[in-house]
């Protein structure tokens, strides 16, 4: 994916167009199917709901590293639109992750005055509409069920069913009640990945960190906060590592190889 979208200028086809069509969809599912939630859930049977806006961040993720890379100014209306599906999809992983994308691309593309005016404007429009925005996200979302979560449950009961053996093979996570309650998801990709292939965990999370130290070392912040909400979102669900998205990591973890590489537009100034 990395040869694609560097060497044969394919960006837009491994990632803008789906990402496209796959906001067309879910905007027409939500407008004119008048889908709620729980349909959503029918667009990727089998698994959580919250994978459909997973995916959107993905996608978005996608198209932010080929901006990265070709030194482009991101559609500021497909960033939003993206962080806008995220509601009628309920999520509030989803809603969050994709609200920090449009403040952290807007900082780091638009620079201070733009960022300025859209904070500004943003302020403003929580002062004016803040009761009924705030009436609407704790009725028509999972907010109306607070920031009281199971996932919290299920990560302490794993840790607490873990030996010696297990920290090094994989926990069992049959073991586990509040995971068992949910049919057996544990709403966290380090959970299912430990649970499978046990220490490589830690091969994977030293990798990771490296990747994390030589974008910190180079300045590249602008990949450093994608990686710090891919990371955060898959906290939250089994959407990482041997699972449905984890090419999603692929821009920030490839930069590893290009250290040298520094866009104009993407700088820290």
């Amino acid at each position: 994916m990395a040869v694609v979208i560097r060497d044969f200028n394919l960006g837009g086809v491994a990632y803008k167009f789906p990402l496209l069509i796959y906001l067309l969809y879910l905007y027409f599912c939500w407008l004119v199917l008048g889908f709620g939630p729980s349909e959503f859930n029918h667009i990727f049977s089998g698994y959580s709901r919250n994978i459909v806006g997973a995916v959107v961040l993905a996608l978005l993720g996608g198209y932010l590293w080929i901006c990265y890379e070709e030194d482009v100014r991101p559609s500021i209306l497909l960033v939003i639109l993206s962080a806008l599906i995220t509601i009628p999809l309920y999520g509030r992983s989803n809603i969050v992750a994709l609200m920090l994308v449009v403040v952290f691309v807007l900082f780091f593309c638009w620079k201070y005055k733009f960022s300025l005016f859209y904070f500004c404007a943003s302020v403003m429009a929580v002062i004016v509409l803040g009761p009924v925005v705030a009436d609407y996200f704790s009725s028509e979302t999972n907010f109306s069920s607070g920031i009281e979560s199971p996932r919290y449950e299920m990560l302490l009961g794993y840790l607490s069913e873990l030996n010696l053996f297990s920290l090094l093979l994989g926990g069992d996570e049959r073991l586990v009640l509040a995971i068992q309650e949910y049919g057996g998801n544990p709403h966290n990709a380090f959970i299912r990945f430990h649970s499978n292939f046990g220490f490589m965990l830690f091969v994977s999370l030293v990798a990771i960190l490296a990747v994390f130290i030589r974008l910190l070392s180079s300045g590249s912040g602008f990949l450093l906060v994608l990686l710090c909400v891919m990371l955060l979102r898959g906290f939250f669900d089994v959407i990482f590592f041997g699972n449905l998205i984890d090419y999603a990591l692929l821009g920030p973890l490839a930069y590893f190889f290009r250290p040298e590489y520094k866009p104009l537009i993407f700088a820290k100034t």
